[in-house]
């Protein structure tokens, strides 16, 4: 719970002080209270707990959906098939409703590069086949306002970072 209101103090703006802590501390407090609500209070989402293998995830997901779920809210995570299967599907004590992330269609891609001035045709086939994938195509879209992803040949993750900092992108 301490985690958790930590965090949402960070996510809403506050300064971290005694006073916000209480002030949040009291939210929770009520809503443990209140009747469970038709939808969810609130969801946190964890997104690409993959790309962080040291944090003990199955202790964290278990610990942080229960509080979740006294206070009328849901964990929401994201990682990668194979880091699910392999670290948290027969560890995890929480129930999980697993929801496959597709990339993105042909269709859908060129709204996207269409919508940031560029299009399919304009950029090498290595690169929009980098760009199908959800992830990948986020960190792109600061690139893609100025067109600087139609200069690349080829578009690798450490490519597209290295690309992304340059920038001074944030």
């Amino acid at each position: 719970e301490e985690l958790l209101i930590s965090k949402l103090i960070l996510q809403t703006g506050e300064t971290a002080t005694e006073t916000s802590e209480k002030r949040w501390k009291k939210h929770l407090d009520r809503w443990k209270r209140l009747k469970g609500p038709d939808r969810p209070r609130l969801v946190v989402f964890l997104d690409g707990i993959n790309q962080r293998e040291s944090i003990p995830w199955v202790k964290l997901i278990d610990s942080l959906s229960e509080v979740l779920a006294n206070l009328g809210g849901k964990l929401v995570f994201s990682c990668r098939e194979f880091f699910y299967r392999d670290n948290l599907k027969n560890r995890l004590l929480s129930r999980v409703v697993p929801f496959e992330v597709p990339e993105w269609s042909t269709a859908e891609l060129e709204t996207l590069l269409v919508a940031r001035g560029t299009s399919i045709s304009k950029l090498n086939p290595s690169v929009v086949g980098s760009l199908r994938n959800p992830r990948i195509f986020a960190v792109a879209a600061e690139l893609l306002k100025n067109s600087q992803i139609e200069q690349f040949d080829e578009l690798s993750v450490s490519r597209l970072l290295f690309e992304y900092i340059r920038t001074g992108a944030s």
